[in-house]
């Protein structure tokens, strides 16, 4: 009888041990609580962990992986906006002022293509009424002066023979120089300042209406080329320039940043670090990329320092209840435990736990999102 309940016991002991691969924290102690009560189907147990039956594992898409201890680059996650290439952008704007009126094609619309040099539209210039008058009446003495330049010129030159060649000749440049003035004082009346493309590219912003009245440097277009522009990241630390190895997106993948250099003046207490973006698909970055001018975005900057941590998907790391940074681990067939950690960004997909887990553990990679849900 004795035997038979020694074997029982021992075979308890041993499925147990093969149903569970345990769990354990950053020093080898082991995670797992006491025993708890068994309930069926999906549920937060006392102690905190989660149970998820295997048919609902199944459903959830679970994946679980076991992360070794290795080496991985240091990053940093800086906060980030999309600037303009001073190079390839520009602003167009009035000099004078006055009333806008469409170019040749119209006038053009946010996201069109444009070409350096072409005309976008004019601006009518209105002069004040006494300065308008005083021009009606220099161009009132001219064409006055030109008509009796013109009838001296008629008349020497019927004399011509009598009088000297000279005066002939200046009565004609006389003439000339009138018949000049005449026609700028008068195309003066009827000025109109051509607004065109500085450079190849798309209207990035516009806020030009027929008929509209402008001030002197008023910005009425904005064209970019949506191939080539500058992300600007901010740091507090002046070493991070000399200290970046590479530089990604977290939101978007597809673009590949290079540094161009940093600045060496504090900006509200920070530095800014300029990258160039470009497209790591295409022809050598010339197709548009997915990004605005303005956009918030964070960047990964990977540093030229190795740390020992846990590699894992970003989509493995969830917060709890408390807004602790957490991932799951497999403890049994069933059975999930959350583990706070401290973390680093690797890149766009990947971050390194650098506090908080063991080797040998097997961590929920994919659905963690899945099972902080279950309460």
């Amino acid at each position: 009888m004795k035997k038979t309940l020694t074997l029982f016991t021992l075979g308890l002991l041993m499925g147990a041990a093969q149903a569970s691969p345990g769990a354990h924290g950053p020093n080898g102690e082991h995670l797992d609580g006491p025993a708890v009560a068994k309930v069926d189907g999906l549920a937060r147990l006392p102690d905190g962990s989660v149970q998820v039956p295997v048919p609902a594992q199944r459903r959830m898409g679970l994946l679980t992986r076991m992360v070794p201890l290795t080496d991985a680059p240091a990053a940093l996650q800086l906060p980030a906006r999309v600037v303009v290439d001073p190079n390839a952008s520009g602003r167009v704007q009035t000099v004078q002022g006055g009333r806008i009126e469409a170019g040749p094609k119209g006038l053009p619309m946010a996201g069109q293509t444009v070409r350096r040099g072409e005309v976008l539209a004019y601006v009518r210039f209105h002069a004040e009424p006494f300065a308008k008058a005083n021009q009606q009446s220099s161009l009132s003495e001219l064409h006055a002066a030109r008509a009796t330049a013109a009838q001296r010129v008629q008349r020497l030159r019927s004399l011509e023979g009598s009088v000297p060649r000279k005066e002939i000749e200046a009565a004609e440049a006389e003439l000339a120089s009138l018949t000049a003035r005449e026609r700028d004082v008068g195309a003066s009346l009827q000025a109109r300042e051509a607004l065109v493309a500085p450079v190849d590219g798309v209207i990035a912003s516009t806020s030009a209406l027929a008929g509209q009245v402008v001030e002197p440097r008023d910005v009425l277009f904005e064209v970019v080329d949506p191939t080539r522009v500058l992300i600007e990241a901010t740091t507090a630390d002046p070493s991070v320039a000399r200290r970046t190895t590479g530089a990604r997106l977290q939101e978007q993948a597809g673009v590949k940043l290079s540094l161009v250099g940093a600045g060496r003046v504090l900006r509200d207490g920070v530095l800014p670090l300029t990258f160039r973006a470009q497209a790591e698909k295409g022809d050598k970055g010339s197709a548009p990329l997915p990004l605005a001018i303005g956009q918030a975005l964070s960047i990964i900057v990977t540093l030229d320092l190795q740390l020992k941590g846990f590699v894992l998907p970003a989509q493995a790391v969830v917060r709890n209840p408390a807004n602790e940074p957490i991932v799951w681990i497999k403890s049994g067939a069933e059975r999930y435990i959350p583990q706070p950690v401290q973390y680093r960004p690797l890149d766009s997909n990947s971050v390194v736990v650098t506090q908080g887990l063991g080797e040998a553990n097997r961590v929920v990679v994919h659905g963690a999102s899945l099972i902080a849900q279950i309460r």
